[in-house]
């Protein structure tokens, strides 16, 4: 018998929570709300760490990651702009605005060097966080919902519109990204995709109901 139940309801946002991470240690959980805000915490207790908010930040945040050692988190707001944050002083470590439009999807790679972020402008940019500039900056049709790294940092996978482009080679060395796949079977916007073991498999979800395997 499952003894899964509701432990703890955490409040600490004045407004929606559009994302979560839960830390590299188990021990806490990072969340974003659109009221501009972030919060680090403890799994253990239930107890609210951190809030971090700036005056300065006034468009409400839309999604946010935690970087692979946990030291940092990214979000992206309404205004196009993505911030990387020091988790949990709450000191911004860098701020980048090539976005036109809302921020809606954020991924670190697995070494944590390359950080992407997606728009609903159908952009998706690699940002190079050793030296903080935009490496590339690809064009998709169709506005960006999900963005994720395979297990080995080797593959992207873009959800936009009614498709998922699967990209390659985004290291800022490559000359060029290569397009690997591109699956474009739903009928209506794809929501999610999650790689299986060594980007073997992927899976997507989209608004039509279905669900697909790409093998």
């Amino acid at each position: 018998q499952s003894t899964w139940g509701k432990r703890a309801q955490l409040k600490g946002h004045d407004g929606p929570v559009v994302a979560l991470a839960v830390h590299p240690s188990g021990e806490f959980v990072t969340t974003v709300g659109a009221d501009s805000s972030w919060a680090v915490w403890s799994l253990v207790s239930g107890e609210l760490l951190a809030k971090v908010s700036e005056a300065s930040v006034t468009s409400p945040f839309t999604c946010g990651e935690l970087h692979p050692d946990g030291l940092l988190l990214a979000t992206g707001s309404a205004d196009g702009v993505v911030r990387i944050w020091k988790v949990p002083d709450g000191e911004v470590a860098g701020s980048f605005d090539s976005h036109t439009a809302q921020v809606s999807a954020l991924a670190f790679s697995e070494n944590g060097y390359l950080l992407v972020s997606g728009s609903v402008d159908g952009t998706v940019i690699v940002w190079d966080l050793r030296t903080q500039t935009a490496a590339r900056t690809i064009h998709l049709d169709g506005g960006v919902r999900r963005a994720r790294f395979d297990a080995s940092g080797e593959y992207l996978a873009v959800c936009h519109g009614a498709r998922v482009s699967v990209l390659g080679a985004l290291h800022p060395d490559s000359p060029a990204h290569t397009v690997v796949a591109v699956w474009a079977d739903a009928a209506e916007p794809v929501n999610d995709v999650a790689f299986g073991k060594d980007a073997s498999w992927a899976v997507t979800v989209s608004d039509d109901r279905g669900i697909r395997l790409y093998k």
